[in-house]
């Protein structure tokens, strides 16, 4: 969901709340995974970093429960400690029933809560398996989202993109075609 920079995070949240006014025990447990909306309920949104707008697109987009959440790479931007949060918040939905369909760059965050994994490349369907299977197969790992594993910890051949652990850096596979400006693999996440 969009932010709307001259209103104010409450307005935001009013707007999104489409069967009615925001629902207190809803919207406590919004804030129980995005305190700082709390904390900047009453600035306008323009107002805020990157990652704050982010999480309130976020919060925007779950403030009522749903059955089906189409949500793209939700982890740009965030620092870690609210990516944990957000891997919390998601989990929860997960708990209600929501499908969620994620685009994400963030393996590990994908990791973390997806069933089914759909790798894409220039817009084509390079890989399709269970997530637990493609997070187990470090040799399709490194080919389809860079990730190269060496002994038990991931590590990267140089630095890129992807994050996958916060231990670790991931960089492209060194076996891939040269990319193109603006050329990147992205990961198609059920949860």
């Amino acid at each position: 969901m969009a932010v709307f920079s001259d209103l104010t995070v409450a307005e935001n949240m009013v707007l999104a709340a489409r069967d009615g006014p925001l629902q207190a025990a809803r919207l406590d447990w919004v804030f129980s995974f995005f305190p700082a909306l709390k904390r900047f309920w009453t600035q306008p949104a323009g107002t805020l970093s990157g990652g704050q707008k982010q999480m309130l697109s976020i919060a925007r987009a779950v403030i009522e429960p749903r059955r089906l959440i189409l949500i793209d790479e939700p982890t740009k931007g965030i620092a870690p400690v609210i990516i944990e949060d957000m891997i919390r918040a998601f989990r929860e939905l997960k708990r209600e029933r929501t499908t969620i369909l994620l685009v994400e760059q963030n393996f590990r965050f994908a990791e973390a809560l997806g069933d089914w994994a759909v790798v894409m490349d220039d817009g084509r369907i390079v890989h399709r398996a269970s997530m637990a299977e493609l997070a187990g197969d470090h040799r399709d790992a490194a080919a389809f989202v860079g990730i190269v594993v060496g002994g038990s910890r991931m590590t990267a051949a140089s630095p890129g993109p992807l994050l996958a652990r916060p231990t670790a850096s991931f960089a492209r596979p060194t076996a891939q075609r040269p990319r193109r400006h603006g050329d990147r693999r992205h990961g198609a996440w059920q949860c």
